[in-house]
């Protein structure tokens, strides 16, 4: 929702840096995508549920479906924005997928 990211995706995003040509030494921030914008931060530290039911109802239901609290407070948004626009790179999977994935499978 805000930090977390598959592994195969972790493994396509390395592969697409180390592939890219003519860049030099860049950094990236691989996430999953998120579904908040930059006006939701300074209300996602103090009242991250309304934010996320706002945002994300589906996440909501996941959550209240397995017996899991939302969190209270939420003090960073990783955005992958960066790495999509240079290496042409996004996630493919998703991040609450909760089957283990394949290590390295369809990379």
């Amino acid at each position: 929702m805000h930090r977390g990211i598959d592994e195969r995706d972790v493994a396509a995003g390395h592969l697409a840096a180390l592939t890219d040509t003519g860049k030099g030494f860049e950094r990236f921030i691989l996430s999953s995508q998120t579904p908040f914008r930059p006006e939701d931060v300074e209300e996602l530290k103090v009242a991250a549920p309304a934010v996320i039911t706002r945002r994300a109802p589906e996440i909501v239901e996941l959550f209240r479906s397995h017996g899991w609290m939302l969190p209270r407070s939420i003090d960073r948004v990783y955005d992958p924005a960066y790495a999509r626009q240079v290496l042409n790179w996004q996630t493919r999977w998703d991040s609450f997928d909760l089957t283990p994935a394949p290590i390295l499978a369809d990379v």
